[in-house]
């Protein structure tokens, strides 16, 4: 078994760092219209999980699963055997 490389090992950090961003400047804009720290921290808050959930799919939806020989293999793609 090989192990991750430094960017894979890095891919969570990424999409954490992306949904705290996105928080963020919800927040601030939030903040900006209701004047209302609790609102914001509460739509901040919404929108850091609802970014994580739509992220994470996103990537599953791409993600291709590879072999030890690092050959790219789907679960649509047929084996030859009949279904």
């Amino acid at each position: 078994m090989t192990d991750p490389s430094r960017r894979d090992r890095r891919r969570p950090l990424e999409l954490l760092g992306l949904s705290a961003i996105i928080a963020i400047v919800i927040g601030i804009i939030v903040w900006g219209g209701a004047r209302n720290i609790e609102t914001a921290l509460i739509w901040a808050g919404i929108s850091f999980i609802v970014v994580i959930v739509v992220v994470a799919m996103l990537v599953l939806a791409t993600f291709r699963d590879t072999d030890a020989e690092g050959n790219s293999r789907r679960d649509d793609e047929g084996d030859g055997s009949p279904h």
